[in-house]
Parts: structure tokens; C-alpha cells; sequence
């Protein structure tokens, strides 16, 4: 079967305008050699349209696909306003998108290995340390990011002092 014939056609029309449109049908027919239900295909497949409808407006490279992904789920999935037809729900999301990143990897399509600018960078670590030291949510974490000025990136990381020893029982 089609890939496209699986879908509404906006969905498909999205689909087949994008950068994801060469990698549909092997991405229809890897769900199902592993045996999905069919409305779990559907789910996924209209995700993949999201998603595909989101990179024609952003000008997405598919070797820099990782990042893409995580700025869709994290950046646009929260302020969607793509339409009521559109899947948003993040774990269907990236499950959906999982699934898709490996097709297109099993393509040849190289992932991109670009290192982080000085700036990514320090965000990471900065992310990892509201979350190891200060114990806050990835919700938290993905508002309190934008939030923090690159002009203060000279004073991070903090010195943090060692655990103190004295407190773990014998």
C-alpha cells in the first residue's frame, strides 16, 4: 500500500512537499514489518506530517536531524498553532520521530557532527546542572533556558563545593 493513501490529504499534501517525502514510504513500510496496529501507524505517520509540515517553513538539513527534532518537541510542540488537525502530543511525538530518525539514518543519510558553538555548550552544561544539582523537571529546564543571558556566561559553571562527606552513613 501507498503511504500516502494512508492519509488525509492535507496530511499527505504536507507529507510529499517536504523534506521527509523520500523517506515516507520506507518509513510506512518499516512500522509495519514490526508489526504495529494499524491506528499506531496512522498515529505515527501523522506526526511524520506535522513534522514534515514544520521543516518545509524551516528550512531543515536532514544531517542535522537530532537538533531539528529536539527544537520541534521542545520549542514548537508547546506553541502549536499549525491547526486542530496536527498530532501535539509529545510522547507520540517523539516516539514517532524515533522511529524516523532511524529510517533515515539505515538511508545513509550522514547525522551531523558539527561541535557545539561556546555558547550551546555552556547552555548544556547549565541544563545539566538544574538538573543534577538542583533536581528541576525537563519543563522547568526547557523555560528557565531561554531565560538565561549570554552576557552572564562568563560566571558559569559555578564552583561547586564537594559533597560533604561526613553526611553519608556508615
Amino acid at each position: 500500500m501507498n503511504v500516502f493513501d494512508a492519509l488525509t490529504p492535507l496530511a499527505a499534501r504536507r507529507l510529499r512537499t517536504s523534506v521527509v517525502s523520500p523517506f515516507a514510504q520506507a518509513y510506512w513500510d518499516r512500522l509495519n514489518d514490526q508489526g504495529y496496529a494499524r491506528s499506531t501507524v496512522r498515529l505515527y505517520l501523522n506526526c511524520l506530517a506535522h513534522f514534515a509540515h514544520w521543516t518545509s517553513r524551516q528550512q531543515v538539513n536532514l544531517s542535522a536531524l537530532d537538533r531539528h527534532i529536539q527544537r520541534f518537541v521542545d520549542w514548537h510542540l508547546p506553541r502549536c498553532r499549525c491547526g486542530p488537525s496536527v498530532q501535539r502530543r509529545r510522547p507520540s511525538m517523539r516516539a514517532a520521530l524515533g522511529h524516523f530518525k532511524i529510517v533515515v539514518t539505515d538511508a545513509g543519510v550522514l547525522r551531523d557532527t558539527e561541535p557545539l558553538s561556546q555558547v550551546d555548550e555552556q547552555l548544556l552544561r547549565f541544563d545539566r546542572y538544574l538538573f543534577q544539582m538542583k533536581g528541576l523537571a525537563a519543563s522547568t529546564r526547557r523555560r528557565r533556558l531561554p531565560c538565561w543571558p549570554p552576557k552572564l556566561l562568563h560566571l558559569w559553571p559555578p564552583q561547586i563545593p564537594p559533597p560533604d562527606r561526613g553526611l553519608i552513613a556508615a
